[in-house]
């Protein structure tokens, strides 16, 4: 699988307008999964490439009904936050 990165971040949102802003893009762009966020933390943030901030990311993945997984860009950490949390959001395609 290989990943496009959207060229930049879409802001601080919750997890609901992080899911609708990225489906709002068309064109294939998604909220990435939680493996396709750690494939951007090691591909791409680690190589400093994209510009990516230093802080925590959404998932498309919920943790249960009220919270949702997001990817620390400082330690590498995978956890949950409140869905109604703001964390940064960066789209996705997979390329053939």
């Amino acid at each position: 699988m290989k990943l496009e990165l959207y060229h930049s971040d879409l802001g601080k949102l919750n997890w609901f307008d992080a899911i609708e802003k990225c489906k709002l893009i068309g064109d294939g762009w998604v909220l990435p999964n939680r493996i396709q966020l750690q494939i951007v933390y090691k591909e791409f943030y680690k190589m400093e490439l994209g510009n990516l901030s230093n802080t925590f990311y959404w998932t498309c993945e919920e943790f249960n009904t009220q919270y949702a997984w997001s990817q620390n860009f400082d330690s590498g950490v995978q956890h949950s936050y409140t869905k109604f949390h703001k964390n940064n959001v960066r789209p996705v395609r997979i390329i053939e």
